[in-house]
């Protein structure tokens, strides 16, 4: 490497259309060529609670989500990354990752996403390696630039260099894990005859998918990673020509099509579509109020207005529904999109256990149709 949702007036009589149902989510000549058989799905753990949370409970809770998870047979469990989130408090990635390996038995593990343009690359090279084989090699490493000035002013880094320092430490932690000794000398980072402690327990290292919504992001995501992860924030009509422009950039660069496509998403599944938006809407306005105040809104391709009236933000951006209306649309995202890996964030403060635990267990039924 070069160092350098407001819901339509039909929602009632059809919930299908109104939530992603069955019109079409591009055109036949905008279809992917690389389109999976099977679409894997996976859960995000929410790690991010509100002040006075009895915290005891939480960790009973995720371990709980977890077993849950895997017991309906999903493939994977996520787990994020914040510094200096408060009021919120928020378990931090590394550990918790490494606490679930054993409730995650046979599940892929995946962080999404470090922060690695603030970070240490070797120390997340080997904190990573370290993972790899706790997990038995079941781990992917997520990885973004980061978004909140006030976490680049902790880590005393300046905002304005994250692309390229993200870009340096990404082939730094690529050249850790091949082992031997490494030379890299960089405008950020400079190492002479550094030996590494430990490889991953993956020949080639874990997976690398990189995140984010903006051009650049996207460009970086195709040249430099195994795969792209888009998350929540673009809605359909912003994400289609988002997925064009990843696979355009693949092509480019002369690189095969991605193993994996991966997509998050806020899921939440009801015993009925009403019922189910009415329930998860006050804990997804929350969240999503969170991130305005955290400068996501400026972060996103998109004019996302997270003050707008919230049904109308909701359609067309997360999957909310009973379980038929939620596996038609897990089915199209796989078949228009070329989607198969659909990472499901099931959990906004506010919301209940059982209603977690629920969501997870109708989730189990839809990924053995899909």
């Amino acid at each position: 490497m070069d160092a350098t949702g407001r819901l339509c007036s039909d929602y009632r009589v059809n919930p299908l259309v109104c939530m992603g149902g069955p019109k079409k989510f591009v055109d036949a000549e905008e279809r992917p060529t690389h389109i999976g058989k099977i679409m894997k799905l996976g859960i995000f753990l929410s790690t991010q609670f509100p002040p006075g949370t009895a915290l005891e409970s939480e960790i009973d809770n995720i371990l709980a989500q977890v077993q849950t998870a895997r017991k309906a047979g999903l493939s994977s469990v996520w787990v994020g990354q914040h510094i200096a989130s408060g009021p919120l408090q928020m378990f931090q990635m590394l550990p918790l990752l490494a606490r679930i390996v054993p409730e995650a038995e046979g599940m892929t593990i995946g962080s999404s996403v470090v922060l690695l343009s603030m970070q240490n690359p070797l120390q997340v090279a080997e904190e990573m390696a370290t993972l790899d084989w706790l997990s038995g090699g079941q781990l992917v490493m997520g990885a973004g630039i980061g978004y909140r000035k006030e976490e680049f002013e902790a880590a005393g880094v300046a905002m304005n260099t994250r692309g390229q320092r993200f870009e340096e430490a990404l082939d730094i932690v690529r050249r850790c894990w091949r082992g031997g000794e490494i030379d890299f000398s960089g405008k950020y980072f400079k190492f002479s005859q550094l030996v590494p402690s430990l490889q991953p327990m993956q020949p080639s290292g874990p997976p690398i998918w990189i995140a984010g919504e903006v051009e650049a992001a996207i460009r970086r995501a195709a040249v430099f990673g195994d795969a792209w992860i888009p998350l929540p924030i673009p809605n359909r009509k912003t994400l289609i020509p988002l997925l064009k422009l990843y696979r355009k950039e693949r092509s480019i660069a002369n690189l095969e099509p991605v193993k994996e496509q991966p997509l998050m998403r806020e899921v939440y599944v009801g015993r009925d579509s009403v019922t189910a938006f009415n329930e998860c809407a006050g804990a997804l306005k929350y969240k999503y109020q969170a991130y305005a105040g955290w400068g996501q809104k400026e972060s996103a391709t998109s004019s996302t207005d997270f003050n707008a009236d919230f049904r109308n933000f909701a359609q067309d951006r997360f999957i909310i529904g009973d379980q038929e209306t939620v596996h038609q649309e897990l089915k199209q995202y796989r078949d228009e999109l070329g989607i198969d890996h659909m990472i499901c964030r099931v959990q906004w403060p506010g919301l209940s256990q059982t209603q977690v635990l629920a969501t997870i267990e109708r989730l189990g039924t839809c990924a053995k149709e899909l």
